[in-house]
Formats: C-alpha cells, structure tokens, sequence
C-alpha cells in the first residue's frame, strides 16, 4: 500500500511538471512512480502509452525534436497493436528524413523499416480475425433467438465482383 501511495505521489508530480511543459521532468517522476509498481507485461504498455503521450506533446512546439520522435517510435513498437506499430514506423521514416537525426541511429532506422511492415501485417490481420469473431458471437446470439447462427449463411464471392449470400438450414 506504501508503494501504490508514494507511486501515486511521483504521477501527481509528474502531471504538474507535464501541465508546466517541463517534458523531461514529468517523465522522470513517471518513470519513478512506475518503478515503484510491480513489473508486468501491462505495466510495461502503461510506460510505452505514457512515453508516447508525452513525447507527442512535447512534438507540438517542436515537431522535429529528434530525440522525442526516436523516443516515442520506441514506445509504439512496446506497445505492439497494429495502430501503434504504423505510428513507430511512420516515426523511424520520419528520422530517416532529419538532417539532425545522428548517423548512429541509422543501423536502428533501417533494421526497423525492415522488421515493421510485417508485423504489421500480422497484427493487424490477428485484430481483424478479433473483431470478426467478436461480431460473429454478436450475430450468433442475435439469431440465436431465431433458431439461427451465421453458420446458416454463406457468402460467395461473384464473377464481376461483389457478393452473393445465401442461406443454408
């Protein structure tokens, strides 16, 4: 309880010095709140959002901060979810073209610009299959009541594209 309190105490601190727009300051209060908590897979996420948000305000007075986008293209890879993944790769491609990012990023730039397109692809095909299931259960419990369930209907692509549903008993 000690640790959640004084947790607590180093966010409130954080969000002060977030509302002042001292970036760097408020990220190390966070940092220290959170490292007071217990290590888990979640708490990890919970550090890569809060790195991203205050990286991106920190983005809004100065758009080209190189060390806030490096930063917050980092925190979207940890968090892993299709949306997050484009945003950290549309922020290595946008340090690619910084004359002020470091040549000693570029190794990072473009082992990223390899790796990401294809989780991608992954992530977003395993959120797509998600939200179909979901909906899927939705529409069985729905037709259901009816006696039905999607198994019922069958969808066939057409020849000139578009397609046709049938109903199956």
């Amino acid at each position: 309880q000690d640790l959640l309190n004084r947790a607590k105490k180093l966010k409130n601190v954080g969000n002060v010095e977030f509302g002042q727009g001292r970036w760097q300051m408020a990220i190390e209060s966070y940092r220290e709140g959170l490292a007071e908590l217990p290590d888990t897979r979640a708490h990890g996420r919970s550090i890569s959002l809060l790195l991203t948000t205050v990286d991106t305000a920190a983005l809004e007075s100065k758009p080209d901060y190189v060390k806030a986008i490096h930063r917050r293209a980092t925190a979207n890879e940890a968090i892993g979810k299709w949306g997050s993944l484009q945003s950290a790769l549309d922020d290595w491609n946008k340090l690619e073209t910084l004359s002020t990012t470091p040549p000693s990023l570029a190794p990072q730039i473009k082992a990223a610009q390899r790796r990401l397109p294809e989780q991608i692809k992954v992530q977003q095909e395993k959120e797509k299959d998600e939200v179909l299931g979901k909906l899927k259960d939705l529409g069985n419990m729905v037709l259901g009541k009816f006696g039905l369930s999607t198994e019922n209907f069958k969808l066939q692509e057409q020849p000139g594209g578009g397609y046709g549903l049938s109903f199956q008993q």
